[in-house]
């Protein structure tokens, strides 16, 4: 068991992180004419979406891993937990990817390809390489359920060791699984903030004492060497990208990645100290937004914005419009709709 305030830090920071989700995946740098030299919004544009953003997917697999494991107590525990995720996971992930594959068929979008069997595409476009790109995290978590015997066995047997091998790769930026269909199988992100996760679950009092902290020094100090190597990374190099490319040196990766690390501790140290009532109440809808801030939400977000701001600058319209829009429609779906809203949402 968990501390309600632990519980609670959780809630408001995955608040946090899924807004910066959002941030993501509306950012508008592919837009952006760069012949002339990098301008002031490319480099906001990189401090918040490739910077404090990418705290976001590390956390999520961090509280993932956490929770599977918390309760974990062998291979007892293994169809215990296959059914909880195949109810909060699995359905849910099948079920949004299906929405988002039918709007983006009748929108013109499927490009069916010839010679290749319809039902291995559609297969493909739902389970395997969703259209939406927010589903790949789901697919990791969904595969690393799936092999959660192993990583409990191996936390259990290798302790400490174990995460500090996998973060160790993904510091360096070695993935270790094959791709399949364009993607990681499971990403080294993923597997080793999952794993990091996990290992937090059977020494809980880490994170206990975590949001305990106190000193308003140690805070500033740990937010000022945040600060300072995210900024650092972007002076240096600001183009750099390490998703599915090897855009980066190496010293630049590990600022990046060092920024992250501390980022995810400072994201559930700072949101025990700001829950609130409100706040609380808008993380019961983060799943929700996850499933559905990209498609086909960005279609109608993205013609409004046309109309207001060139493409380039249109992150200022439509991350705003987006957040606001799709946690409303959250709201409502869930008030219309609390039986479909409880499956979609997998019982959140």
């Amino acid at each position: 068991m968990i501390s309600k305030a632990l519980s609670n830090s959780f809630k408001v920071a995955n608040l946090v992180c899924t807004i910066l989700i959002v941030s993501i995946h509306y950012n508008t740098k592919h837009d952006m004419d760069l012949s002339s030299g990098l301008s002031w919004n490319f480099y906001l544009q990189e401090f918040l979406t490739n910077g404090i953003a990418r705290i976001a997917v590390p956390f999520f697999a961090l509280v993932a891993g956490f929770f599977l494991l918390l309760r974990y107590d062998g291979i007892r525990s293994y169809p215990i937990a296959i059914k909880k995720r195949i109810t909060s996971l699995f359905i849910p992930f099948l079920l949004a990817s299906s929405l988002v594959f039918i709007a983006d068929y009748f929108y013109g979008k499927i490009m069916w390809r010839e010679n290749v069997n319809e039902l291995s595409q559609l297969a493909t476009f739902i389970l395997f390489r969703p259209i939406s790109i927010q589903f790949w995290f789901l697919r990791d978590l969904i595969l690393l359920t799936l092999i959660s015997p192993i990583i409990f066995v191996a936390l259990k047997q290798g302790k400490g060791f174990i995460p500090f091998f996998f973060l160790g790769l993904w510091f360096i930026d070695i993935e270790i699984m094959p791709l399949f269909s364009g993607r990681y199988l499971i990403t080294i992100e993923t597997l080793a903030f999952f794993i990091l996760g996990g290992y937090l679950a059977r020494n809980s009092q880490l994170l206990e004492r975590l949001i305990k902290v106190t000193s308003g020094k140690l805070l500033y100090l740990s937010l000022i060497l945040y600060f300072s190597l995210l900024l650092l990374r972007i002076t240096l190099e600001p183009t750099m990208s390490n998703w599915y490319h090897d855009n980066y040196q190496l010293h630049t990766l590990l600022l990046q990645n060092s920024s992250i690390f501390i980022g995810v501790i400072l994201v559930i140290l700072l949101s025990s100290r700001i829950i609130h009532d409100k706040l609380l109440y808008l993380a019961q809808f983060t799943f929700f937004v996850y499933l559905f801030h990209v498609l086909p939400f960005r279609y109608l977000i993205g013609k409004i914005a046309s109309y207001l701001i060139d493409d380039a600058h249109k992150f200022y319209v439509t991350f705003p419009l987006a957040l606001i829009g799709i946690f409303l429609c959250a709201i409502v779906f869930q008030k219309l709709w609390p039986r479909c809203y409880t499956i979609l949402s997998g019982g959140r």
